[in-house]
């Protein structure tokens, strides 16, 4: 019964598709707010989106963080896709729960302010989770969008 989750990103000129199944996340900061992407796919955030208070129905149950589907875990899964137009100086984070779990969407905008490049803040990312007492396994990939001017040839971020 064991599976993983997956985040995914293809990037073409300046459009984002996001692929996820289970609850690794994809985060977007765009001019100093960082938001959310994708939606977890856990029976937490099942119950919150049917208009349910999960906080009532599970309270402190070890099923609140289950998922509801897994890559490996079942034989056929349904990713969610996201789209999105990207602007320049965009950041795309895509992250497990050891990262998101103990910091908050403003603690990664703190450190996407920063003057580290996108390898930079990853680690900077995962060093922050592990002070933060990193719960879990931690995996983290930054993209920066850059201007047209300063792509090379066939290229859509730097990372």
């Amino acid at each position: 019964g064991m599976g993983c989750t997956l985040t995914a990103a293809v990037l073409q000129r300046d459009l984002l598709l996001v692929g996820q199944v289970g609850d690794s996340r994809a985060y977007l900061g765009r001019l100093g707010v960082v938001q959310q992407l994708t939606r977890d796919q856990t029976v937490w955030e099942s119950l919150r989106a049917q208009g349910k208070d999960p906080e009532k129905s599970l309270g402190q149950s070890q099923f609140k963080s289950m998922l509801i589907q897994a890559v490996g875990a079942q034989q056929e899964v349904e990713p969610v896709f996201t789209e999105l137009e990207l602007q320049a100086e965009d950041w795309l984070v895509m992250c497990t729960d050891g990262l998101y779990r103990v910091v908050e969407p403003e603690g990664i905008g703190a450190i996407l302010e920063g003057s580290a490049d996108p390898a930079g803040k990853a680690k900077e990312l995962t060093a922050l989770a592990n002070q933060n007492g990193g719960p879990d396994n931690v995996s983290v990939v930054v993209c920066h969008v850059v201007p047209r001017s300063d792509r090379r040839p066939g290229a859509t971020v730097a990372a």
